[in-house]
């Protein structure tokens, strides 16, 4: 079966799901094809490797670092090729859905939760930057793979050297600072407002 007669069949498969499920257009780089239903949920068909009467079908999950145990699963199954589109379809629905959805939830809402965090963290570090003239923060695209915002600066006329502050995860807090370059009187001031802070929070 070519990938356009598996196109083909997919296309019968999402026809004849609940709830408005599509095939997505065909793409030459895929040895399969998706299926995209409500909520965020995808479904994979390609060919059952080593066989060629059946095919394999999967949840698909988006890139993520959400901690999946061994009851987590995508629902992975084979049917045979030969099965009427609308029996395919009963099999998902049946067999793959209720185990792959509650593993999308988990892994959407650490997602989200990534999101959050790298939103409160890029607004904290830009409020310290603005304490430091020409400072910039330094930030990533990515907050499913990238947990951590900075804060970096480079000054050769206040004293103040260069540096960078690192806020990580949920950026309440900072997780490493780095200076450079200080003058002794720029670190006296930097550690005594420290010391200074430690002991209001004691």
């Amino acid at each position: 079966m070519r990938n356009a007669e598996l196109h083909a069949l997919a296309e019968q498969v999402a026809s004849a799901m609940p709830d408005g499920w599509t095939a997505e257009p065909e793409n030459d780089s895929l040895a399969g094809v998706h299926l995209t239903g409500p909520g965020g949920a995808r479904v994979f068909l390609r060919h059952e490797f080593g066989s060629r009467g059946r095919l394999s079908i999967v949840g698909a999950l988006p890139q993520s670092d959400a901690y999946l145990n061994h009851g987590d699963s995508r629902g992975e199954i084979t049917v045979s090729k030969s099965r009427p589109p609308a029996a395919i379809a009963r099999e998902i629905t049946r067999r793959v859905l209720p185990r792959y959805l509650p593993t999308l939830a988990k892994v959407l809402e650490n997602n989200a939760r990534n999101v959050t965090s790298k939103e409160r963290r890029d607004y904290n570090a830009s409020e310290l930057a603005k304490l430091i003239g020409g400072a910039s923060v330094r930030t990533s695209d990515d907050p499913q793979r990238d947990h951590s915002t900075s804060v970096h600066w480079y000054s050769t006329t206040t004293g103040l050297g260069y540096g960078d502050v690192e806020l990580s995860y949920d950026g309440q807090g900072v997780s490493e600072v780095k200076v450079r370059s200080l003058s002794v009187e720029a670190a006296e001031r930097m550690l005594r407002a420290l010391a200074d802070g430690a002991h209001l929070e004691q």
